[in-house]
């Protein structure tokens, strides 16, 4: 087996398990799981009314609610509450401004060596008062 092959052979694992991942992520699978059940409902109003008119309409009025249309509306709104505890729990981190005097460098290759007092560091930004419009006469 040469080298090529090898990279193929290990190539479309991955590529398919790419796939499946995308798929899962993207909430497709509750989109398929829905129009199963509205397949299956539309089957059934059918079966008692003869009318697709009729059928199509009690399928989406959503007062004729089955078990497989309650189970996606539950998943949805887990993986919805999921996302947005995620982002309610991140809090905001404030970083540490604390003041540094002074820096020391240190080589071992000097002997009299000091301490460089750093300038204080400069605004990043400053408020100032904007002045009133004028009147162009």
């Amino acid at each position: 087996m040469n080298k090529s092959e090898r990279h193929c052979m290990i190539r479309k694992p991955i590529f398919i398990l790419s796939l499946i991942a995308a798929f899962t992520a993207s909430g497709l699978p509750l989109g398929v799981l829905q129009l199963g059940a509205w397949a299956n409902m539309f089957d059934q109003f059918y079966e008692e009314t003869n009318s697709v008119l009729l059928s199509a309409e009690r399928v989406f009025d959503g007062q004729n609610r089955c078990l497989g249309c309650e189970f996606v509306t539950d998943q949805g709104t887990k993986s919805k509450e999921a996302f947005s505890s995620s982002i309610l729990s991140s809090e905001k981190i404030t970083l540490d401004q604390g003041k540094v005097s002074s820096v020391s460098f240190f080589n071992p290759l000097i002997s009299d060596q000091t301490t460089v007092v750093s300038p204080p560091p400069l605004p990043v930004f400053e408020k100032k008062e904007t002045p009133p419009p004028r009147l162009l006469a």
